[in-house]
């Protein structure tokens, strides 16, 4: 049998495995530089529009329904939130317009109860002045009839009185009459027997 024996020093035995580690290290390194120069970027390309969505969607939270959303993306997701962003200012005007005309018209029929209140007020006062009147005037026509009621009343019983005192003086009249004619007959026996 025969044997072969090989000397090499440690160093040179693992030489390669050194090499070999020395460039999977730096590959690492190179790899992992990359890796963070893209994952920087990459959140930079998305932070940037999403910032811009943000600072948009803040804007609408504190009333700003002007300002524009002018966020252009390559990101489709990102696009999709920003359409959406300008669909919700679009109807958070459209709703502000919509409470404003309600509060108009909620103002004006107010001003058009309280007018019309003042109307009423105005008109039961002037119905109140023309009853006080009509009453003061029908006390006036009650005091006025029952002075006429009293004067026909009076004139009933003159004429009453005077009927009273025709009829007497057409009695007295028809008596005298009487008297007359049965004068005159005497008158008249009496010439006939002083002509005979």
């Amino acid at each position: 049998p025969f044997r072969v024996s090989i000397q090499q020093e440690d160093s040179e035995l693992f030489a390669p495995l050194r090499d070999l580690s020395t460039t999977l290290a730096v590959t690492g390194m190179v790899i992992l530089a990359l890796v963070s120069l893209v994952v920087f970027f990459g959140v930079r390309v998305l932070s940037e529009p999403l910032s811009k969505v943000s600072d948009a969607i803040m804007a609408v939270a504190d009333g700003d329904l002007e300002s524009g959303t002018d966020i252009r993306t390559r990101l489709t997701e990102i696009g999709r939130i920003a359409g959406s962003l300008s669909v919700f200012r679009e109807n958070a005007r459209h709703r502000h317009k919509l409470e404003q005309d309600a509060a108009a018209k909620y103002d004006a029929e107010l001003r058009h109860q309280k007018e019309l209140a003042v109307t009423i007020n105005a008109f039961r006062s002037e119905i109140s002045e023309i009853l006080a009147s009509l009453s003061g005037e029908t006390g006036a026509m009650n005091a006025s009839a029952g002075e006429l009621n009293a004067a026909a009343q009076g004139a009933a019983r003159d004429a009453e009185l005077a009927k009273t005192s025709s009829d007497d003086a057409t009695t007295s009249v028809q008596a005298v009459a009487g008297t007359t004619e049965q004068v005159s007959a005497s008158i008249q026996e009496i010439a006939t027997q002083t002509q005979k």
